[in-house]
């Protein structure tokens, strides 16, 4: 339902960061009983990414991980979206992303990369949890740390 409403918010190239709030905030109210839908979530991300690239006219490649406009909507959406699947962990987000990772197209491996890496910075640092959107998140939105 969250990957949906992701898509819901953008619509023929424009992103409402506004309402990508909403969603970011109504999932760190439920985090406790939330469990993301990694595989739509990805497949929103990877739309974002092309999205930009193709915005700033480049192929999808590794300049993506490193090189995004954070005054653009679609890098929003690309960091809300990574925001919404740590909030499962990191090693659930590796074990749906799993296809993508050994997926022939370069640029679907890259977005499953880099979707991995904002994924790990929401897990390891949440102090970031504030970044994703305008207003700081409640302490209850901490992502939920992998443990053997």
């Amino acid at each position: 339902m969250v990957s949906m409403l992701f898509g819901f918010a953008e619509r023929e190239g424009y992103y409402d960061v506004g309402l990508g709030n909403g969603i970011v905030e109504t999932v760190a109210k439920i985090s406790a009983d939330f469990r993301p839908d990694a595989v739509g979530l990805f497949l929103e991300y990877f739309s974002a990414a092309r999205s930009y690239a193709l915005h700033i006219k480049k192929a999808l490649g590794p300049w993506f991980l490193e090189d995004r406009d954070d005054g653009h909507s679609q890098c929003w959406r690309s960091w809300q979206l990574a925001w919404v699947l740590s909030r499962g962990g990191l090693a659930n987000a590796v074990g749906a992303l799993w296809p993508w990772l050994e997926c022939a197209k370069p640029s679907e491996q890259i977005a499953a990369l880099a979707l991995l890496a904002d994924v790990a910075d929401y897990v390891v640092q949440p102090e970031l949890r504030s970044v994703v959107t305008e207003c700081p998140l409640p302490f209850s939105a901490e992502p939920r740390i992998d443990t053997p």
